[in-house]
């Protein structure tokens, strides 16, 4: 593929120097990114409405602020789900519960990431740095990594889930990991654990089926 010269755009980097920033553009990525984020507003207003309805529950508890929010800011985990969805949380002593929430779509956040954000990839050059060895290392990462895709994607496509490898990349993509540190009261090291942030049902299947797949 040839890209004209006046597509490139030297930009001077805090790392210093001057790098040339390519961006490529796929419509078909951009298509499996927008369905996964639609996806994952519906799940998360779901979640809210859920919540909103417990909150004002003539048979809910009393609640706290701080762990309120804090259960508000797992609701929205994932990418970008912050910058989309807006939550209010307002006191309310006229309820059990303390509080009300009221959330929102940001169409304009939204719009902004679909149309700035969506469908691109950003590739950094500097030919002082770009050997040979690099290059082919580069290279071999990139074709590695096509290789597994299309490995996932035929598993999926044999177990009957009809997914592009972009609609399978970006549900993975959305999933975090997270490292709880707790004391134990005694000397020694703290016990620790790592856990995957909660995944529905589709991402449960794909994250078995990676972790079947051997290099």
């Amino acid at each position: 593929m040839r890209v004209p010269y006046h597509d490139y755009h030297p930009v001077e980097l805090s790392t210093g120097g001057k790098h040339t920033i390519l961006i490529k553009r796929s419509d078909k990525l951009k298509e499996g990114q927008i369905r996964g984020l639609l996806r994952d507003i519906n799940k998360k207003t779901l979640a809210l409405a859920d919540l909103k309805e417990k909150l004002t529950s003539p048979k809910a508890k009393k609640r706290k602020r701080d762990r309120l929010e804090r259960q508000i800011t797992r609701l929205l985990s994932g990418q970008f789900i912050k910058e989309v969805i807006r939550v209010t949380i307002h006191e309310n002593q006229g309820r059990k519960s303390g509080f009300e929430i009221d959330y929102q779509i940001d169409e304009k956040g939204k719009e902004r990431i679909i149309e700035n954000i969506f469908g691109k990839k950003f590739l950094f050059t500097n030919r002082g740095e770009w050997t040979g060895q690099k290059i082919k290392v580069h290279t071999f990462i990139c074709l590695l990594g096509l290789l597994l895709a299309k490995g996932l994607r035929k598993r999926i496509f044999d177990a009957e889930m009809k997914m592009s490898r972009e609609e399978i990349l970006s549900h993975l993509g959305n999933r975090r990991e997270s490292t709880t540190i707790f004391s134990t009261g005694t000397r020694g090291r703290p016990r620790v654990t790592i856990q995957l942030e909660e995944m529905d049902e589709t991402e449960k299947k794909l994250f078995d089926m990676v972790e079947k797949i051997s290099v």
